[in-house]
């Protein structure tokens, strides 16, 4: 998947009708939030998918909530980074319980408890959000200047020390995480989702949900 547009792009120049055509991959290719409602309200109204439909709004407002002032909040990406402190802050051995059901509650909040166990299309539905989420992650990744930064902000690590560092961060939230937490089954579509899109962008690379 490649995403079509920047996310700090205005949302006021993209064409909805052409996009409609290619419907609903043009939703998955979307990294902007208004521009994504956009297009979710664009095929509500033709009439297209419907029954999907109902689900991809729901987990576009668990997702992104209400728009304040122009400014979207990425709930899935918090939830990512809510993972990463799990894994790089937190002891399993020492505060299991607790932390499950903190993760419990991040999953349920986000929709993931609702459609992981769900009938095989909202499965689906859900997994391509999460499939979005991981492309999301690694675009941002790719293009920020302080995560691609080495020593003090001089220079840029090279490309295969990028890619490793992508690895080890998805690796941390869709294996390490699910792994020491025992949440391994619960969030097996996870794990999936985002390791598909590892593989699928880096070609040749190992999976990261690789027996170990």
């Amino acid at each position: 998947m490649k995403f079509s547009k920047p996310v700090q792009e205005s949302a006021d120049d993209f064409d909805i009708e052409a996009l409609l055509e290619n419907w609903p991959d043009s939703y998955y290719e979307e990294r902007d939030p208004v521009n994504r409602r956009r297009l979710l309200d664009a095929a509500d109204e033709a009439g297209l998918t419907p029954e999907d439909n109902a689900v991809r709004r729901n987990l576009y407002k668990k997702r992104y909530g209400r728009e304040r002032r122009g400014i979207v909040q990425d709930n899935y990406l918090r939830m990512w980074m809510d993972f990463t402190f799990f894994v790089r802050n937190g002891n399993p051995k020492r505060s299991l319980r607790r932390d499950q059901a903190k993760i419990r509650k991040i999953l349920k909040d986000t929709g993931f408890a609702e459609y992981a166990q769900a009938d095989e299309r909202a499965q689906q539905l859900l997994y391509r959000e999460l499939y979005h989420l991981a492309m999301l992650y690694i675009s941002v990744c790719a293009e920020d200047k302080g995560y691609n930064a080495v020593l003090l902000g001089f220079g840029h690590i090279s490309n295969d020390r990028l890619i490793e560092k992508i690895e080890h961060d998805f690796r941390d939230v869709a294996v390490v995480l699910p792994r020491d937490w025992e949440l391994a089954e619960e969030m097996a579509l996870f794990t999936r989702a985002v390791s598909d899109a590892f593989a699928d962008t880096f070609k040749g690379r190992e999976r990261i949900d690789r027996k170990e």
